[in-house]
């Protein structure tokens, strides 16, 4: 697992060094700091990329209104905020009156799809499993078997997974993102964040429902003493995965369009440091020793009250970034 563990982070650290080298400042960011002409380069670097061309490029009787990459008229302007108020850019300024209660918001919504969504990794996972005692216990730790089985050696646990069935959930992730990608502008980020938390939340549900509390009757070996029951798991849980998937695609989508510039960077941080805390949570929430069925409708309400915390967010489908925070103030 560690091999593996080092494996995925490297694709991390390689977005991180390419990210650094090669994508743009915003120039909202650089025009609030006074460095006017740098986010213009970047404006015209986008509508170069973008097939339009620049305003320099072309005498004024050959343009139409289709090259520029912004309208006529407008200006770049130094908008620059002074020293004393760069230091108050914080993260205790989420929580002034201004920002109060949308942090808030937001962070119930983070919290919640955390939760979600490794619940959900880890609800699957325990239902495509199958653990029995194998005797005294020799030490903590792990010991992998020749069957790719694992056996706890402290309490001398055996542990057999379903790898197939675990697998084919995961590749609900891949229709989850589709969905996303193709919902997100049609319907608006509020509408699909809800249907999605919805979807997996009731899907977590059936499948704790419809899984045996006592966790040993779905080893891969058994799936033809009951393959009906077998593929309405694997069914539920794609579809989960899928709904988890897409739920926090359009919640990291919608909150960077909500917080305005000068808040956006800390509260975006913020809420991901929020989510990270319900991440480091859900394990000691979700043991072994708690029935599914509890389990089920514990995730039951954590999605309700994510829905109910993605409802009070506005919607910024077709609305210049940082303008939804108007409609909330």
């Amino acid at each position: 697992w560690r091999l593996f563990c080092f494996l995925c982070a490297l694709p991390c650290v390689a977005s991180a060094i390419l990210g650094y080298y090669y994508v743009p400042e915003s120039p909202r960011w650089l025009c609030t700091h006074g460095r006017t002409q740098e986010a213009l380069a970047i404006l015209k670097r986008a509508a170069r990329v973008n097939g339009h061309r620049s305003r320099d490029s072309h005498a004024d009787r050959t343009r139409t209104r289709s090259d520029f990459p912004y309208p006529d008229g407008l200006q770049i302007e130094s908008t620059s905020v002074p020293k004393e108020e760069q230091h108050s850019l914080n993260f205790a300024r989420l929580l002034n009156k201004k920002w109060r209660m949308l942090t808030l918001k937001l962070w119930g919504t983070w919290l919640s799809f955390a939760v979600g969504y490794l619940g959900t990794v880890l609800i699957i996972s325990r239902v495509f499993s199958a653990s029995s005692d194998k005797g005294g216990g020799k030490g903590p730790g792990h010991q992998q078997l020749q069957d790719g089985d694992m056996l706890d050696t402290q309490t001398a646990r055996y542990y057999d997974f379903d790898y197939r069935a675990i697998f084919q959930s995961c590749a609900g992730e891949v229709l989850g993102l589709t969905m996303a990608v193709f919902t997100i502008d049609r319907f608006g980020r509020i509408p699909t964040q809800v249907v999605s938390y919805a979807g997996g939340g009731l899907s977590l549900f059936l499948l704790c429902y419809f899984a045996d509390n006592d966790n040993s009757n779905f080893k891969s070996e058994q799936q033809e003493q009951a393959p009906t029951r077998y593929y309405i798991l694997v069914l539920l849980s794609f579809v989960a995965r899928a709904f988890e998937m897409g739920a926090t695609c359009v919640t990291w989508v919608s909150t960077a369009e909500i917080l305005t510039t000068e808040i956006r960077t800390s509260g975006h941080s913020a809420a991901n440091a929020i989510a990270r805390l319900g991440s480091m949570m859900i394990p000691y929430l979700l043991v072994e020793s708690t029935p599914l069925t509890t389990v089920g409708y514990f995730m039951l309400f954590v999605h309700i009250f994510a829905i109910m915390c993605s409802l009070q967010l506005p919607e910024t489908n077709g609305v210049a970034m940082g303008a939804g925070m108007a409609k909330t103030s």
